[in-house]
């Protein structure tokens, strides 16, 4: 892709946009953890998660407040909302995720609950490579294809988990908790393959 002429450039909501990412990565690592770490991990985890959560909320009201506040933007003020949204909805599903976990304190983890988590940390990995290129200009084509095929493979992952999860687990309760923990890090995985698809878009719009 080509480099995006941003003239002026308002380098400010790029840095906005690094963190809020960087935020993201972290807690996807962090929630990981827990999971591969049990009950007591995933509690020590889940308060660093939601510090973690609370920087980005403060994050996010930054850049609607900077945005209200700027005359020209280096991006359509709608991408720009549009792009801080999806990525504090991401950062809320991984959250989200990790504070059930610590108040359903499951008996028995699914074992496809490690591998999702697995995806969400290189999609994440992924993500943050390309929103470092929105700032240079440089090339996310690859970034952008790569987390779209772990979406893919996040989304075979939380079909064969949940059809798995309903032959072989015989507590409904457990069923329940472990159906809603897979679907929660599925819709973190999706949100971000959105964020890719805002960013590719983004780019299009401004070469």
């Amino acid at each position: 892709m080509c480099a995006l002429r941003f003239i002026p450039r308002e380098e400010k909501f790029f840095d906005y946009f690094a963190d809020q990412s960087s935020i993201l990565k972290e807690i996807a690592r962090r929630l990981a953890t827990g999971i591969a770490g049990g009950h007591e991990a995933m509690m020590r985890e889940s308060e660093e998660i939601t510090k973690l959560e609370q920087r980005a909320d403060v994050i996010n009201r930054e850049v609607f407040d900077k945005l209200r506040k700027t005359f020209i933007t280096p991006l359509d003020p709608e991408d720009i909302h549009t792009l801080t949204s999806r990525l504090e909805d991401a950062i809320d599903s991984a959250y989200v995720t990790a504070r059930r976990i610590a108040v359903y304190r499951p008996s028995n983890l699914s074992g496809s609950l490690s591998l999702m988590a697995g995806h969400l940390v290189e999609i994440t990995e992924e993500l943050d490579k390309a929103m470092g290129m929105l700032r240079t200009g440089g090339e996310m084509k690859a970034h952008c294809f790569r987390i779209r095929e772990i979406e893919e493979e996040a989304d075979r992952c939380s079909q064969d988990g949940l059809m798995e999860l309903f032959q072989n687990e015989t507590n409904p309760i457990e069923v329940i908790k472990n159906k809603d923990l897979i679907e929660l890090i599925e819709q973190a995985v999706d949100t971000c393959d959105d964020v890719s698809d805002i960013l590719a878009n983004v780019v299009v719009k401004n070469s």
